[in-house]
């Protein structure tokens, strides 16, 4: 058998997830959130495929939270000003408008400024936006006509949940954009139809996981260039993968972690055996062994989230999986074992265990520490003001615009410049700057790097002139 062999891409991400409408239209906070394990399908007509799961196609309404969201007329915008943070008076616009009639919601538009947009339903937003602007003269806010109120969504949530089958649900409705937001599990043809049979004519939109990525198949017993031998809860003593080369050593391990012994004896003259330390979402807890992947620096184990959830907790829980891995598929000492490619440690294995029967002596192995890469940072970024950031970029960048940082364009400020001595900071072609974001008293992002610094001020947001 032969053992896949692949170059794992890597890539640092310092944004932070997207408020999600409807289930929260306060202000969004701007520190990260859980991810989703949602993806979802394009509506008919759509180009964009970037969000399409390879293995779904259907042209039912896609539950996008990147599409515009509602706005006023253009003429009721102004170019300030300008709130970078959670600096918009949300909550003084949220106490007088709840007073006015037809008052649904407040949220921050991060598309336009960070303005405060409110939302009425069956009223004149025409005549509700001379109340607010005399109310906020020198703030940025505008009345939004939406099409349902909250109690509305809610009920119609409500009757399609409970016509819904058991793994389908719709406990979440979208106000800004007025929809019912259905989850139906894997996006299946079949699925699909059911929950448009059951969401008739109410308004809805569809997420789902790609039935080709989480299917939930059986554990396989083995595979190419591996045998599974048993997945249990928790870690080895060490935090890092274990290797073993005989029977005796493997046993006294899963006797440490709590088993009595393992159900197969492993041919140790063509295997060694390993115990892959993992961690699971304790919301999201189903898993699978599905292989081994040799990358240039280390050897990691392939483990595929096969929980069918609408989205994950970001806790970690451990688990371990231990599995044979057959001896002529490792490559030359020193061989480096992780439990993933983020992991900031590794065990290493300077004897060759590539001779059949070959075993471990007291110092052929060590914890090492490894080197986390340095990865040009991507944009658009999320932060909260006052707390600086790393931020990395390719030594070739134009700086003048930076890109867009909280939904806001930052251009390089007509008073400053790039500083001539930060090119010579670069190492392997990235520069390491911080940045920082200042709300107040007015909007700015500073960067710096060897005592020098730049400023931008905000403005458009054209696509960004650098980027990783």
């Amino acid at each position: 058998m032969r053992l896949r062999q692949t170059l794992l891409p890597i890539a640092l991400t310092l944004a932070a997830c997207s408020p999600v409408p409807g289930q929260n239209a306060e202000t969004p906070p701007l520190d990260s959130s859980p991810v989703p394990t949602t993806a979802s399908i394009q509506p008919a007509g759509t180009t964009t495929s970037s969000s399409v799961p390879s293995g779904v196609d259907v042209d039912y309404p896609i539950c996008d939270y990147d599409e515009p969201w509602p706005a006023a007329p253009d003429d009721w915008y102004r170019d300030t000003p300008v709130y970078v943070g959670n600096n918009s008076p949300t909550d003084e616009v949220r106490r007088f408008a709840s007073g006015l009639p037809g008052f649904e919601t407040v949220w921050t538009d991060r598309d336009r400024y960070g303005w405060v947009s409110a939302g009425f339903v069956g009223v004149d937003v025409s005549e509700v936006q001379k109340l607010l602007e005399a109310e906020f003269p020198d703030d940025g806010v505008v009345a939004i006509e939406l099409p349902y109120t909250r109690d509305e969504l809610g009920q119609m949530a409500s009757e399609i949940d409970a016509q819904l089958p058991e793994d389908m649900h719709a406990m979440n409705y979208q106000e800004i954009w007025g929809r019912v937001e259905i989850f139906v599990g894997l996006l299946t043809r079949e699925n699909v139809d059911v929950a448009a049979t059951v969401a008739g004519d109410a308004p809805y939109c569809l997420m789902g996981l790609d039935p080709t990525e989480y299917d939930q198949s059986p554990q396989v017993e083995e595979g190419e260039g591996w045998v599974f031998l048993g997945v249990v809860g928790g870690w080895p003593e060490s935090g890092t993968p274990v290797v073993m080369t005989d029977q005796q050593a493997t046993e006294d391990l899963w006797f440490a972690m709590g088993f009595e012994g393992l159900a197969a004896t492993l041919d140790f003259e063509t295997y060694v055996a390993v115990a892959f330390p993992v961690l699971h979402s304790g919301s999201c807890p189903d898993q699978r062994f599905d292989g081994v992947l040799i990358t240039p620096d280390r050897i990691l184990p392939e483990i595929r989230d096969i929980t069918i959830a609408q989205s994950c907790t970001s806790d970690g829980n451990p688990r371990t999986f231990l599995v044979g891995v057959e001896r002529t598929l490792l490559p030359p000492p020193p061989v480096r074992w992780a439990g993933s490619e983020y992991d900031s440690q590794a065990l290493e294995v300077s004897a060759d265990l590539r001779t059949p029967g070959s075993s471990l002596g007291d110092t052929d192995t060590r914890v090492i520490e490894l080197d986390r890469p340095r990865v040009a940072t991507g944009m658009p970024l999320v932060m909260e003001p006052g707390f600086p950031w790393q931020l990395i970029v390719p030594s070739d960048c134009d700086l003048n615009y930076l890109g867009e940082v909280n939904g806001v364009g930052w251009h390089l400020a007509p008073d400053s410049e790039i500083p001539g001595s930060w090119a010579a900071l670069a190492v392997d072609g990235l520069i390491d700057l911080e940045i920082e974001l200042i709300q107040e008293p007015d909007p700015m992002v500073v960067l710096n790097a060897g005592g020098q610094q730049a400023v931008y001020l905000p403005g458009e947001k054209p696509t960004a002139a650098c980027q990783p």
